[in-house]
């Protein structure tokens, strides 16, 4: 076999170098256990990619990221502490209350959990991405929350196309309806019926797309990663991936700027409420504005700049990585 290949005696575990090993200055020796194969190595991969991995935009995602997670924990102790411990004052404190509060708050913090892995593993790979050593943990951190995504996108996808299925079933019961004295009843019925279908159907469309998204992410951090350890790539970013974060640029923008804006209007409104609801005579009802308002308003800026962030990193980096000759 010519010098770009392995002859295939090298046996043992893939070693992790600090600079790609060059042969004939383009192939890289990549070798597994039992199978040994190289992969193209294109000069400057790996500068490029640790690069983009220190710029502004990556560190933007893993400070916004954080700052989610700041919020997430306020919220969680504030429902789990604050008003739960307040209206637990005003109502029977029963041991169903008291039940369905303690899931509640073990739900929130079920939830963290992967918002903890997701930051931690954006700061490993941003204050890795400037020595000369492989980036594993940080990438492996994301790759799991992407691949736990999917596995949940595709339960939620399987559980509402066969709620879709339930319903539609139920509608043909209801078509019967249309055949007795209750016709009218039975249209209405139709009608409904055939509104929560598209619902559903919609939705299960939206599962689909956040499914396939999370798989592309999956894949396009894998490249990353080879890139920014061993110099190759087997392709750029995808363009699924970055289509949809610039999408979610768009959302988001319009998501944060509803928010403030029903923030700052129904300040009044939701003080009126909470003081309804007796909670102002506990000093919460001035907390309840804030949680309901502003904290909610401060989240959905945050999570806007954080898209855009991601967009711009990986938008960056599709582009430099397009002038190296990686598609």
């Amino acid at each position: 076999m010519d010098g770009n290949f392995n002859n295939g005696q090298y046996q043992g575990q893939p070693q992790y170098q600090g600079q790609p090993h060059y042969q004939n200055g383009y192939y890289n020796i990549y070798p597994n256990p039992g199978v040994a194969y190289t992969q193209p190595v294109i000069p400057g991969v790996r500068e490029t990619v640790r690069e983009a991995l220190k710029s502004k935009p990556f560190l933007i995602m893993a400070i916004t990221f954080s700052i989610s997670l700041l919020i997430s924990v306020f919220n969680m102790i504030y429902y789990t502490v604050i008003v739960n411990s307040g209206l637990s004052t005003i109502s029977d404190n029963s041991f169903g209350r008291i039940f369905a509060s303690g899931f509640s708050s073990f739900i929130m913090l079920l939830l963290l959990i992967p918002m903890i892995i997701t930051t931690i593993g954006l700061w490993q790979i941003y204050t890795g991405a400037d020595k000369d050593v492989p980036i594993i943990k940080g990438f492996g951190m994301l790759r799991g929350i992407c691949i736990l995504c999917m596995i949940l996108f595709i339960l939620l996808a399987v559980i509402t196309g066969i709620a879709t299925a339930i319903i539609a079933a139920g509608a043909g019961l209801v078509g019967a309806l249309g055949s007795s004295d209750f016709s009218d009843l039975g249209k209405i019925a139709a009608i409904g019926i055939g509104i929560i279908i598209a619902i559903f159907a919609l939705f299960l469309v939206l599962v689909i797309i956040a499914t396939v998204y999370h798989y592309k992410l999956n894949i396009s951090i894998k490249r990353i990663e080879d890139g920014a350890n061993l110099g190759y790539m087997t392709g750029s970013i995808s363009t699924y991936v970055f289509v949809f974060t610039f999408i979610g640029c768009v959302t988001s923008v319009l998501t944060a700027i509803t928010t403030v804006i029903t923030a700052t209007a129904g300040q009044a409104i939701n003080y009126a409420i909470s003081s309804g609801l007796m909670l102002s005579q506990y000093g919460l009802g001035d907390l309840e504005v804030i949680s309901s308002t502003v904290v909610n308003a401060i989240s959905s800026v945050v999570s806007a700049i954080f898209v855009i962030s991601m967009a711009m990193f990986f938008g960056g980096l599709r582009n430099k990585l397009s002038v190296l000759g990686v598609r």
